[in-house]
């Protein structure tokens, strides 16, 4: 069994108590969450990526009917900006200031005929103290925070491209409009769902075979912990006065597939 590099249940269980203990006055602090909504019969649950906490006690939300209040209603995914009141008994309430919800894209089961252009960069995510990863799994998705060089969103695609023993290759290409002064600009965060790999009864044949390597390498792993190579076109620096393009590489922790059937 692999080691899985991301947060295990030691820091899944980790309290927000113990940072503030015995302070003996009033704190109020503020932090956001890359997060996976959960409605369920009574309440609604938020996961966050990579430490594993559950929010389900927010001042302000406790209901699935209050989702649509912050612009979730429906939401699988979501970014969540925080505050966290400490009075001086250690009593902790805990108060859902921004949202943001995050929409789920598909992999992509036929080649993009879009222009595809390259990126500048992907920006690294903070979602907990000093980890701030590239791109990451979480729940199934993987997700990715592009920067490029233009005013408007860009449209992206995620494609399979093979599989190595327990490395599965994926690339991401995006479509956009330049602007005329090249400015870069962070995109929103981009979220994919890997459980639609399995979509490949309508895919073409080149992609149909790539997602199916894919996926036979996730059947002959499932018991075991795997990861992600993500590939993209970006610009470089001018080398003799000429722009190049060339490919780079950014790696997941590892992560079980369970979510895969």
């Amino acid at each position: 069994m692999k080691k899985i590099l991301f947060a295990i249940a030691s820091v899944m269980t980790l309290a927000l108590t113990s940072c503030f203990e015995n302070t003996g006055y009033n704190s109020t602090y503020y932090f956001s969450r890359v997060v996976t909504v959960t409605p369920t019969s009574n309440s609604v649950k938020f996961v966050a990526d990579y430490t594993g906490e559950e929010f389900k006690s927010f001042t302000n939300l406790k209901t699935e009917e209050q989702l649509a209040q912050f612009g979730l209603a429906d939401a699988k995914r979501a970014e969540l900006y925080i505050r966290l009141d400490v009075d001086n008994e250690n009593k902790q309430e805990i108060t859902l200031e921004q949202a943001q919800k995050v929409d789920i894209q598909s992999v992509s089961n036929t080649t993009p005929t879009d222009s595809i252009r390259p990126f500048a960069s992907w920006m690294q995510k903070p979602l907990f103290n000093d980890y701030a990863p590239i791109v990451w799994v979480a729940d199934g998705y993987l997700n990715v925070v592009p920067v490029i060089p233009s005013d408007e969103e860009g449209k992206y695609f995620l494609t399979a491209e093979k599989a190595i023993n327990d490395t599965l290759y994926l690339r991401l290409g995006a479509s956009y409009t330049p602007n005329q002064n090249k400015q870069n600009s962070v995109d929103k965060l981009q979220c994919f769902d890997l459980r639609t790999l399995n979509d490949t009864a309508d895919a073409d044949l080149e992609q149909r075979a790539k997602m199916i390597e894919v996926l036979e390498a996730i059947k002959q792993h499932k018991s075991d912990s795997m990861r992600i190579v993500l590939t993209g076109k970006f610009e470089w620096t001018k080398i003799n006065g000429k722009d190049t393009i060339g490919d780079m590489k950014a790696i997941t922790d590892y992560f079980k597939c369970e979510f895969i059937r």
